[in-house]
């Protein structure tokens, strides 16, 4: 099998969702087969990649039988003689431990495992960083009206392995976020639990060495901007200045892009001669920055977690909410424009006036 890249696994056609609605039946049929007492199952990223919260809760726990479910052939011939018990999600053993799991385990959504067959475990939704920006229904039905909108949660509700964020439990770090957890995965309507994200509680008693570096880390917008101006967006924040100043320093700007917007960046950063990371999994190296700017991406709570220096530069913050939108959290903070006094303070600290 050639290698995908993360994209593709990231999508989800029409098709496919057809097939998990069509099979949603069988899944609660399996869901009745008596589930093997301490097995547990661990996913990330759509099954492509050992990653996120996901790898660091498998590293974190004592589980008695724990396993990591991939349906990247790549990674399960990588991932041989470590740590990491790696079974690939489409074989026998792999089908048999998905139907008989305790307890499952996942980053990106219920499709880290094939959800037909995980149906009667209890599902842990670890989620792939804190929201900064609406999520859920709110923004995958934002053009259906209240009635349509209702139509949907509860179909959604009845077809659950149809649904990436079907869950019986999802994990959050800040209490104040509650409530908008609670928005957010309304369709399953899950226990909250608040809980350190283990990719940041695994690195607590870790110490890590200060780097000369600089961590640039937007959010991706390919998806929600078509043809999106990359090269406009990189002017309007002096990415080129800001690492020119910082190597006359002696300090590196390193750019990570979403793995969905990364060709996006790579071209930029090669032409710009800007150093950029295109690893999977950005938390090991996170606290050797001297401080992270961003957007709308969660890193900016990781850092929170973490007690890390981060600054917000939203150039197009009035463009990004209306279409995508702006959790509460952060509506506030951008609404009075203290994201160009973020950027401002960026500027004289690295660039001058």
């Amino acid at each position: 099998m050639k290698k995908r890249e993360y994209k593709s696994y990231y999508e989800r056609n029409t098709l496919k969702k057809f097939f998990y609605i069509i099979f949603s039946p069988i899944a609660y049929i399996l869901a009745l087969i008596p589930k093997r007492k301490d097995l547990v199952l661990y996913g990330s990223m759509n099954g492509y990649s050992i990653v996120d919260n996901a790898k660091y809760e498998y590293l974190s726990s004592n589980d008695k039988e724990k396993y990591f479910i991939t349906f990247n052939p790549d990674v399960v011939n990588s991932y041989q003689k470590t740590k990491f018990n790696v079974v690939y999600g489409w074989s026998l053993k792999g089908i048999f431990l998905q139907i008989r799991a305790e307890k499952i385990y996942f980053t990106h959504g219920l499709f880290d495992f094939f959800s037909i067959l995980v149906m009667g475990a209890e599902k842990h939704n670890l989620w792939h960083g804190v929201p900064l920006k609406d999520i859920g229904p709110v923004t995958d039905w934002s053009s259906d009206n209240k009635f349509m909108l209702k139509i949907k949660i509860l179909f959604y509700r009845i077809f659950a392995p149809a649904y990436y964020m079907t869950c019986d439990y999802v994990y959050c770090p800040f209490p104040s976020l509650k409530k908008n957890y609670s928005n957010y995965f309304c369709v399953s309507r899950p226990k909250i639990i608040i809980r350190e994200q283990p990719r940041n509680s695994y690195f607590n008693d870790v110490v890590i060495q200060k780097k000369r570096k600089i961590l640039f880390a937007p959010t991706h917008r390919s998806l929600q901007f078509k043809n999106f101006d990359f090269d406009l967006y990189f002017k309007k924040i002096n990415l080129v200045k800001i690492s020119n100043y910082l190597k006359s320093i002696n300090y590196d700007l390193v750019v990570r892009p979403h793995p969905i917007d990364k060709e996006l960046f790579v071209s930029f950063c090669d032409v710009n001669n800007i150093e950029i990371d295109t690893s999977l999994d950005l938390y090991e190296s996170l606290s050797s920055y001297e401080f992270v700017v961003t957007d709308y991406s969660s890193i900016f709570l990781d850092c929170m977690e973490r007690q890390l220096s981060c600054f917000l530069v939203a150039p197009d913050y009035r463009e990004y909410k209306d279409r995508v939108g702006i959790s509460n959290i952060l509506d506030s903070y951008y609404s009075n424009d203290n994201f160009y006094k973020d950027l401002d303070f960026i500027k004289s600290k690295l660039v001058g006036p």
